[in-house]
Parts: structure tokens; C-alpha cells; sequence
């Protein structure tokens, strides 16, 4: 249910979450969405017994998590690359799948060690600390590099920006194929995880 629900908001408020981005600067939202997204962690430690305060609490998070998601921060890998882009944007990539590695094990060591509400106020700590801190370090030197590219973009505004264009383009159809590939993968894994896991598996 909560990965449907996270699916759904990606695919809502995604937009949403891009023109955010762009008209306050990459590094703004990601700080503001990582910040509160901490704090969702911390009141997502805190809402039980009460399953509609839990309810809550992850909307929020679900909420704040879109500004500090590869939604923002491919914008800010295609302002900050002009050769090897791509290459640049899977190495951000590969983030998620480090931490889709190695947050299991956390997981349970935390659950085990601090229970369930220590976990969630683990990760709080672990988004909090690793993140924050590069944004602020890393903020003036790419502030630099959106301002030009946003100077630039106003120059040639208009020129092939309607979604006509886009989809007449081969580039369009190749990011399309791509993300209905990954997608159709992502979805199939949900689907049968737990058979995966159980049913002659792990």
C-alpha cells in the first residue's frame, strides 16, 4: 500500500515537484525537502498507536521526500554536465541502488537494537547527516552554474519548447522505451517480492 501510495505522488506532484526546483534553485529545494523529510522520519517514530496520525505522518514525508528525490537532483546533474550527461546522471543514479543495498541490514540492525521508532529516528539522523551538510558546502559553487544556465535558457526561450516537439523527437521516444522498461521491471519485482522471498527463496 505505501509503495503504491509513493508511486501515485511521484507520479502527481512530481511536476509539481520540478517547477519547485526550478523557479527557487536545486540546492534551496533539496535543503528544505531533505530537512523535513527528517522530521517526517521523526514523526513517523511517533504517531503509533494512533494508524491515522501513522497515515499522516508518511503523507507528509511522502510529501517532503519529492523535493530531495532524483527528481531534483537530475536537474541539477543535466545543469552542472554538458559532456558525458548521461554518464553523469547514472552515477547519481547508482545512489539509490547503494541504498537500496545496504539500508536492509541497517534496518534490521536498528530494529533490533532500538525497535521500530529507533529505526525511523535512525534514518532521520543518517538523511539529516549525510546529506545537509554537502548541500550547504556545495550551495554558492552550483547557484553559479543554475544562474548561467538559467541566463542562457532565457535567451532562447520559446525556441522548441512545446510538448509538440518533444514527442516529435527521437530523444523523447528512447527516454520513453527506457523509463516503461525500468518501470515494467520496478513493478514486476514489487509484485512477486514476496514470493521471491518465500516461496523456495531467501
Amino acid at each position: 500500500l505505501l509503495i503504491s501510495f509513493h508511486a501515485a505522488m511521484m507520479l502527481l506532484l512530481g511536476p509539481w515537484a520540478g517547477s519547485v526546483a526550478r523557479r527557487f534553485g536545486v540546492y534551496r529545494t533539496a535543503f528544505v525537502g531533505t530537512a523535513f523529510s527528517a522530521l517526517g522520519l521523526i514523526g513517523i517514530a511517533n504517531s503509533g498507536p494512533d494508524l491515522m496520525l501513522w497515515y499522516v505522518a508518511w503523507i507528509l514525508f511522502g510529501i517532503a521526500q519529492l523535493f530531495c528525490t532524483m527528481i531534483v537532483w537530475s536537474y541539477a546533474v543535466t545543469l552542472a554536465f554538458r559532456k558525458q550527461r548521461g554518464f553523469a546522471l547514472a552515477i547519481s543514479m547508482a545512489g539509490s541502488a547503494f541504498a537500496a543495498f545496504t539500508f536492509p541490514p541497517l534496518t534490521l540492525w536498528l530494529y533490533g537494537n532500538y525497535g521500530i521508532s529507533g529505526a525511523y529516528i535512525g534514518f532521520a539522523i543518517i538523511v539529516a547527516a549525510t546529506s545537509l551538510p554537502l548541500i550547504l558546502l556545495t550551495w554558492k559553487r552550483f547557484q553559479a552554474v543554475q544562474d548561467k544556465s538559467d541566463a542562457q535558457a532565457a535567451q532562447h526561450i520559446g525556441i522548441r519548447e512545446s510538448l509538440g516537439f518533444a514527442v516529435m523527437t527521437r530523444t523523447f521516444w528512447l527516454m520513453g522505451a527506457g523509463m516503461a522498461t525500468v518501470a515494467g521491471a520496478v513493478s514486476g519485482m514489487i509484485l512477486h517480492y514476496h514470493a521471491l522471498m518465500t516461496d523456495r527463496g531467501i
